[in-house]
């Protein structure tokens, strides 16, 4: 597995309101996994991806839940990826929407690659996870498929299913609620990658439209060096971030993160610094926003080691910057 990877909350946020909404107790499962180091109230926020797929692996150990497609299946969809999955909905027809998903494949899972291949009367939508097998992974090839699925079915309708599924994960899902009752489509499992296989035809199906300017996929960013991976999880992390803790959650040594991040020309030092101060300048634009709140967002000790970093960067203090 890349343990360098990151994944969007959005993926599992519509699985935490339906655990929830079941009484399910997510502060265990949260603290198994390490999920509880993480700010998961933004949508947009990043974690490392081994910490989603230890979320998955302990819903099944502590939970018995080894299908949550079946469990929460009403739960999940595309458009609960947040602004990722809300703009692929909101385009004209199918063809747009994996054209896009295919064009930013990596905004909410970094280590998915997704295609689109015609082959006469069949359209092929792989999705492929270039790591290696780990536990939860199963789970979450799962999950993953559904919610394209379900993506398809706002335009061919709730009952529409596919030709065929591919997974990549060597057992068979159970299908409660991935496809319908006496549904003729085909499985098959241990593929090199997942995929909905279905009738070429269908790429001109309606989807949801577009609903406004905001339907603009370019306005989300892609993490792709290890330094961006890197920033996205300091904006979700709860802890102080430091080449230990980093190293923990990402489940490597602090060698190899110092070793890596050398490799693209940086440190995680100067990392964490040009991350404090994009996020400064960020939130210095929010009047309501004091600036002893803004220090601690940034995990400074006080206030007057913020405005010291800030002078540094800046030359003038923060208010000095807010009343520009």
């Amino acid at each position: 597995m890349s343990k360098l990877d990151v994944a969007q909350i959005c993926f599992i946020s519509s699985l935490l309101s339906g655990m929830e909404k079941a009484g399910i107790h997510l502060a265990k499962i949260e603290s198994l996994c390490g999920l509880d180091k993480f700010d998961t109230s933004n949508l947009e926020n990043y974690i490392p991806l081994s910490v989603m797929y230890a979320f998955f692996d302990q819903l099944a150990r502590k939970e018995g839940i080894i299908d949550p497609h079946v469990t929460f299946s009403g739960d999940i969809r595309l458009t609960s990826l947040d602004g990722w999955g809300d703009m692929v909905a909101h385009v004209p027809d199918v063809l747009s929407a994996m054209t896009m998903a295919v064009k930013h494949q990596n905004v909410v899972l970094t280590n998915e690659t997704m295609s689109l291949d015609v082959q006469g009367n069949k359209a092929i939508f792989t999705l492929q996870f270039t790591d290696a097998v780990v536990k939860g992974q199963a789970q979450m090839d799962v999950v993953n498929v559904m919610v394209v699925l379900n993506g398809l079915r706002l335009a061919l309708g709730d009952n529409w299913d596919p030709l065929e599924i591919h997974f990549q994960s060597e057992r068979e899902p159970c299908l409660d609620g991935l496809l319908q009752p006496g549904s003729t489509t085909k499985i098959r499992c241990k593929q090199k990658s997942s995929a909905i296989v279905f009738p070429t035809k269908f790429l001109g199906a309606s989807m949801l439209g577009f609903r406004n300017e905001k339907s603009d996929i370019s306005t989300i960013a892609t993490p792709c060096s290890l330094q961006s991976k890197v920033e996205v999880v300091m904006d979700s992390i709860t802890q102080t971030p430091s080449i230990d803790t980093f190293s923990q959650v990402f489940d490597i040594s602090t060698r190899t993160l110092q070793r890596r991040l050398a490799e693209e020309g940086s440190d995680f030092t100067s990392v964490l610094e040009r991350w404090r101060f994009k996020k400064a300048t960020t939130l210095l634009e929010e009047p309501r926003v004091l600036i002893k709140e803004i220090s601690e967002r940034l995990h400074y000790n006080d206030v007057s080691n913020f405005e010291r970093a800030f002078k540094r960067w800046t030359n003038t203090t923060p208010g000095e910057y807010r009343n520009l």
